[in-house]
């Protein structure tokens, strides 16, 4: 347990990390959208430190992205007309499922791009909707794209937000972004 307080072997498992490759850091954020238990933040942490800013953002946002599509791909192929049949006479469920397909491209967005919510959940939401591919890869992109920025500049926990306030404000703007993109796509695209 101590080696977890060592500076030497965070050092280490660092540049034994960066060795490894672009790969494994693809692989980890992958693993974490299916997987949710696992830590996105320590996977991002990790990257950012062992590839730098750019690369670990973008090898973060390549394997949360991947991932999540991976979750919405296996709920829409394999659990969706069963769920479907299952809930055919349930009306709140119906009256969601709706209000999803109808009006929840925003809200989409926006839970993909909020770090504290269980990015697994919504991507498996989105796979029992009807909303379509095309769409739920545009909303992964634009969403994670915020959201490990919001991991990586504004901070992944209470304390380093509450030391730092200033740069929870940076998010906000992001946010607002995040909506209107989705506002125009849905136009766009007919969603």
């Amino acid at each position: 347990m101590d080696q977890f307080f060592d500076i030497e072997f965070w050092s280490s498992l660092i540049e034994n990390y960066k060795e490894i490759g672009p790969v494994i850091a693809i692989l980890l954020p992958i693993i974490e959208s299916m997987f949710p238990f696992f830590p996105l933040v320590a996977f991002t942490t990790l990257n950012i430190v062992a590839f730098g800013n750019l690369w670990g953002y973008l090898y973060s946002l390549i394997g949360e992205s991947i991932g999540s599509l991976i979750v919405f791909w296996f709920f829409r192929r394999f659990i969706k007309d069963w769920f479907n049949l299952k809930t055919k006479n349930s009306e709140k469920i119906n009256k969601i499922k709706d209000w999803v397909n109808n009006k929840g491209y925003g809200i989409l967005v926006l839970l993909l791009s909020l770090p504290f919510i269980p990015a697994a959940l919504v991507d498996i939401g989105a796979g029992l909707s009807d909303i379509s591919f095309k769409a739920f890869f545009l909303a992964v992109l634009i969403g994670k794209s915020i959201m490990i920025f919001i991991l990586v500049y504004v901070g992944h926990s209470a304390v380093e937000i509450l030391s730092a306030p200033e740069k929870l404000f940076i998010s906000i703007p992001l946010l607002l972004i995040a909506w209107f993109l989705s506002k125009f796509i849905q136009k766009k695209i007919d969603i």
